[in-house]
Parts: C-alpha cells; structure tokens; sequence
C-alpha cells in the first residue's frame, strides 16, 4: 500500500508492505530521492548498509531506520521475512551531504526544531535507532489512513509531522554518535565509496584512497 499526494508536495512516498509470510524477493541495494524513514510494526526485517561486508541488523518493532540520499541500504538477507513495514521518504532538497536542507512548507516544526533535526539526521553516525512507544502509535494510525487518503490529508500531514517530532525527541534524550568527516569531507568519502563498488578492478584504486586519507 503505497500514497503519494500533490496536497503535500515533497512526500515522495508513504507506504507499507504487509508480508503475511517469508516471501521469495527482498529490496536489493538502492538508494532514495529523498530522507526515508522505516519501521517495522510486526515481525521482523533484515537491513543492511554494509554492501562490502554484507553485515546486517535485525529490525523489529523496538528500532527504526534513517537513511539519507546518498546511502544505499537493502532490506532481506536475502529475501524477506513476514513482516509489516511503512516507509515514509522525505525529499529535502538533498542528494548529497553538503547541501543545504530545504523542508517542505507543510512540514510545520519551528525553524529552531528542523534545525536541531537536520543536524542530527545529516550528522548521525548510523542508520538504525532505538523506536519509542509513541512512534509506534503513530505508525499503526498512519497505516489505518494510507487505504483510503482522500479527505485525510490533513490527519497524514499531522501524523508525519508529529513522528519527526518525536524522532527529533528521541535525539535530544539519546546520546547520538556523529561522524568524524565534516559534510565536504563526506562527499568525497561518499564518491569513492562508490567508485569501489562500481570500479572494483581499477588499478588504481588503492592509490584514490591513500590521496583521499
């Protein structure tokens, strides 16, 4: 189940799948046009960032995903599991880590917050987080909307803005480990990155990392 609506422009997605059982297919790497958010109502998931080492992470309903434009991540090791989990993608005007955030309008926290919520999701060392209760009743009222949208706009809007805020809650009350790279310096991290994955035979490729360390 998936919305997307003109009434809120820069919600690139608000979706679910509902995995009664193990399916046969799972989300290889990619990456988003925008902030996705993910979490796990029921059952389980595996997640991954690592394409290189292929280490995973079981998420479940007590954990949430924070992935940014220039992330790639997979969901199934290597297919799924039966589980339900919402997506929300946020696209902010980013594509990669020293550009400027630009929220949509209708995301309606004070200028003070999204700062403050920026920061720490352009800054934050890792992609799976500890889920609140809160969060998890916000997802579950999300998920009774998403079938039928029309005439809910408004309540999506209001939902979507109030689990930012308690994502911003949780930041604020957790200690949150931030990258050592400044934004420039992770641009480039960021390039060569996928330069190894995509050009793993080049000849050169150790001499890139030893000019870029």
């Amino acid at each position: 189940m998936n919305f997307e609506s003109k009434e809120l422009p820069g919600l690139r997605l608000a979706a679910y799948w509902d995995a009664k059982k193990a399916q046969n297919w799972g989300l290889n790497f990619h990456r988003n046009e925008g902030i996705e958010i993910g979490f796990v109502e029921s059952g389980s998931a595996e997640f991954s960032t690592d394409r290189k080492g292929l280490k995973f992470e079981k998420l479940s309903s007590d954990t949430l995903t924070i992935t940014k434009p220039w992330q790639e991540h997979k969901v199934g090791n290597p297919h799924l599991t039966a589980s339900k989990m919402y997506f929300l993608i946020l696209d902010v005007g980013i594509r990669r880590p020293n550009q400027e955030w630009k929220w949509p309008e209708w995301v309606i926290l004070e200028r003070k917050d999204r700062d403050e919520l920026t920061h720490f999701m352009q800054n934050a060392s890792k992609c799976v987080f500890k889920s609140t209760r809160k969060i998890k009743n916000l997802f579950s009222s999300l998920g009774e909307l998403l079938p039928n949208p029309d005439g809910n706009i408004t309540r999506i809007s209001l939902i979507i803005n109030s689990i930012l805020l308690e994502i911003l809650e949780f930041f604020r009350s957790s200690r949150v480990d931030f990258l050592e790279c400044s934004p420039n310096e992770n641009v480039v991290r960021c390039f060569l990155d996928q330069l190894q994955i995509i050009a793993p035979s080049l000849g050169h490729w150790r001499a890139w990392r030893r000019i870029a360390a």
